[in-house]
């Protein structure tokens, strides 16, 4: 008897730009309803960058986006395989805000295609680092090249804004405890 619901927004650091509600079990995954919202919105605005998590990890859906023109910038798990195209820098370690630079690579993405790795055409750029107190490190990927290590993890860094937002729409507005299960009457309760 229990429905399930995914609310998926656009936020452009202000406001949300753009919001969709799925009510498809199908659309319970990140994976599905990101890359939805992402392709939609990028129609409207080409010069938008993009970020989001881990929940979208698909290469397909990283080369429709770079196929498309969209820029975007997420994380990757550590110890994806790649090939290296070339290396962009060395980071040797150089502080950039509260991380540490390891490399800023090009690379291919490689997918597993039934007991052996085949690498995609598309060239992407991988910034590693790692958090210096820890040692974990965090890999970022983006379709964007010719900006640099800094401006990736600042452009990354504003994705927490989504997070905050969403903690409004949860404790604030308590939305946890939506009273309509229909698209409609959930946009409506949004907006007021």
């Amino acid at each position: 008897g229990r429905k399930q619901i995914k609310y998926t927004v656009a936020f452009d650091g202000d406001l949300p730009c753009l919001s969709k509600i799925f009510t498809s079990r199908t659309c319970i995954s990140e994976e599905k309803t990101i890359p939805q919202v992402v392709f939609e919105y990028s129609k409207k605005d080409h010069n938008a960058i993009f970020t989001f998590d881990r929940g979208v990890g698909k290469r397909e859906t990283f080369r429709e986006l770079s196929q498309q023109g969209t820029s975007f910038i997420t994380r990757i798990n550590p110890g994806a395989k790649y090939k290296l195209v070339r290396e962009l820098e060395n980071g040797k370690l150089r502080k950039i805000g509260s991380l540490e630079l390891v490399k800023d690579l090009e690379v291919q993405l490689a997918k597993n295609r039934k007991e052996h790795w085949i690498f995609a055409e598309e060239k992407f750029r991988l910034t590693i680092t790692r958090n210096p107190e820890n040692g974990t490190e965090y890999w970022f990927l983006t379709n964007m090249i010719e900006i640099n290590a800094e401006e990736v993890l600042s452009h990354y860094k504003k994705r927490w804004d989504i997070e905050v937002f969403f903690r409004f729409l949860k404790q604030e507005l308590n939305l946890s405890h939506i009273t309509s299960t229909n698209p409609n009457g959930i946009a409506v309760m949004m907006y007021m």
